[in-house]
């Protein structure tokens, strides 16, 4: 199948046109200077919408000026690796519908200070399968600290065991 790519924003969005979905990833050109990424829920090219539901596998893997990162709510994953070596990112929001976390997924993020998560307690103890664990976390910043956005409280990743 061909493969189609748009880019806006400094960002990189492989199209599947029949199914009117879309990847996002850091493009590499913009990988050096990309500050702020708020990806859309739904990306529309030449007048058709695409349902933004993926990040891929080291998706801004060495995107080191990348700050601040918003993920829509139709993303459910987030996989291994995928910001690694962000060097720079300080603040990432994550929506409740990201149920699986994989290990390393922060990786070298050092500059790392707040993730907020829409419902962090009660997805952690009501949601099968949800994998916001200290893996996770392996080799970034370990004061980050954990905001959920529902309650307002505040978490640090040793606090993740007692949710």
């Amino acid at each position: 199948m061909k493969e189609y790519i748009a880019m806006k924003d400094g960002l990189e969005y492989r199209l599947n046109k029949k199914e009117r979905t879309a990847s996002v990833c850091c493009d590499e050109v913009y990988s050096s200077t990309l500050e702020e990424a708020i990806i859309p829920a739904v990306l529309t090219v030449k007048g058709v919408d695409y349902t933004v539901n993926y990040i891929p596998l080291e998706g801004f893997e060495w995107c080191s000026n990348l700050r601040k990162i918003v993920i829509p709510n139709t993303i459910d994953r987030l996989l291994r690796s995928t910001f690694e070596h962000c060097l720079n990112l300080e603040y990432i929001e994550i929506p409740s519908s990201v149920k699986i976390f994989l290990p390393n997924l922060f990786y070298g993020c050092k500059s790392l200070k707040k993730i907020v998560y829409e419902n962090l307690k009660e997805s952690n103890s009501n949601t099968e399968g949800f994998n916001l664990n200290e893996e996770v976390f392996n080799g970034c910043n370990p004061d980050v600290i954990l905001e959920d956005r529902a309650t307002g409280k505040e978490y640090k990743i040793e606090d993740l065991t007692q949710l």
